[in-house]
């Protein structure tokens, strides 16, 4: 598996009222502990691994750069905003409270190890 670094765009509809507050570092810390959960709970032989995360608040929502393992570049991308859908439909590991709010994979980085 090759390394890559994702930036996730997380925002919140524009009629959404709960956690209106995103650049309060509490929306941080919970989005914090989801993706920590989430991490932890993917199966050995899911075809994506995250292996570290940093969350940036900004006015709509937050900026998430994951640092993951996938075998290939678009199947970081594919993979990584599966496994983050499929934790918001579930509300579980603490995605409940972002389960309205839209996740946009904007870039995809090859890590400098990859080389």
């Amino acid at each position: 598996m090759n390394r890559y670094s994702v930036t996730v765009d997380a925002r919140t509809p524009r009629t959404h009222d709960r956690l209106t507050d995103t650049t309060s570092p509490y929306v941080a810390h919970l989005m914090a502990l989801a993706l920590h959960a989430t991490a932890v709970a993917i199966p050995l032989t899911d075809p994506v691994r995250i292996t570290r995360w940093e969350i940036a608040p900004h006015a709509r929502g937050l900026v998430i750069t994951v640092e993951c393992a996938a075998a290939r570049a678009d199947a970081a991308r594919a993979e990584l905003s599966r496994v983050i859908d499929q934790a918001r439909h579930h509300g579980t590991g603490g995605w409940a409270a972002f389960t309205a709010w839209f996740f946009t994979v904007t870039e995809v980085r090859a890590h400098p190890a990859n080389a």
